[in-house]
């Protein structure tokens, strides 16, 4: 809401990052304007950023920049880009407008997240997400401590000493009860491109057809990767119900909430 950014501002706020997916890049410019005339370093967060092909999202990005944006990212939101697409995503960028100035956000649910964050780095962009411990939605972000170790085997000197960061997550994370190993829906959503925002709704319609959540997250994907709209998962279900697929919603897959941050 535009509220949320007049408090912000009104408490000396001096950056903000608007996300927004690509198709709705239109709904972000009052954002950005006011944004922009307040004196905020305004960064425009295209969520879901492989729902557009390079070339497109090349567009929006010049767009976002002619709005006003100071800085564009390029967001993984479901953890399934590869190195090569990151590459091919910030060229195409650089291409058409080699000024614009750029930023990655990583998931890591396919385990990639620190090898993207570093082709972004090696490919000019200038801003990088991480958290300790790759803590953040869905699969995680990409951890801090093996980004830093990364970026040292590169010969990339960031003056941060790894086993001093280490210590600090440690300490920290010892104070989370969070769930620790691998969640075989966050790694299907990474192949699927889902986002986990739409997860409650896997769960309810998994539930009720007693199929498995994993291949209807794929069957949804298929048609749509942008949303997961109730009446498609529906359906979706429905058909692997009909298909003789059976599969149930497991106690060791952990909580998600609906309206994530849609990042």
């Amino acid at each position: 809401k535009i509220e949320d950014l007049k408090l912000a501002i009104s408490n000396d706020m001096d950056f903000v990052r608007i996300g927004v997916d690509p198709q709705a890049l239109n709904q972000a410019e009052p954002f950005i304007k006011l944004s922009k005339e307040s004196g905020l370093f305004t960064a425009v967060n295209f969520m879901k950023s492989y729902t557009e092909p390079p070339k497109q999202f090349a567009k929006l990005s010049h767009e976002a920049k002619k709005m006003g944006a100071d800085l564009i990212y390029i967001v993984d939101s479901a953890g399934g880009m590869f190195p090569d697409e990151i590459k091919d995503y910030v060229r195409c960028i650089q291409d058409l407008s080699p000024e614009t100035e750029l930023g990655f956000h990583g998931h890591n649910n396919l385990g990639l997240s620190v090898a993207n964050s570093i082709t972004a780095i090696e490919s000019g962009v200038s801003f990088i997400d991480v958290s300790l411990q790759g803590f953040g939605r869905g699969g995680g972000n990409v951890p801090s401590e093996q980004f830093i170790c990364a970026l040292i085997k590169r010969g990339i000197e960031m003056n941060i000493n790894p086993i001093e960061l280490m210590d600090v997550s440690e300490k920290y994370f010892d104070l989370l009860d969070s769930n620790s190993g691998i969640d075989s829906l966050d790694t299907i959503s990474g192949l699927a491109d889902f986002h986990s925002s739409y997860m409650q709704t896997i769960q309810e319609y998994s539930q009720k057809y007693k199929v498995d959540p994993r291949q209807l997250i794929i069957a949804v994907s298929e048609i749509d990767k942008k949303n997961a709209y109730e009446s498609t998962v529906d359906k979706e279900a429905k058909k692997l119900q009909k298909q003789g697929n059976s599969g149930s919603w497991k106690s060791l897959y952990k909580n998600y909430f609906g309206k994530e941050q849609d990042d």
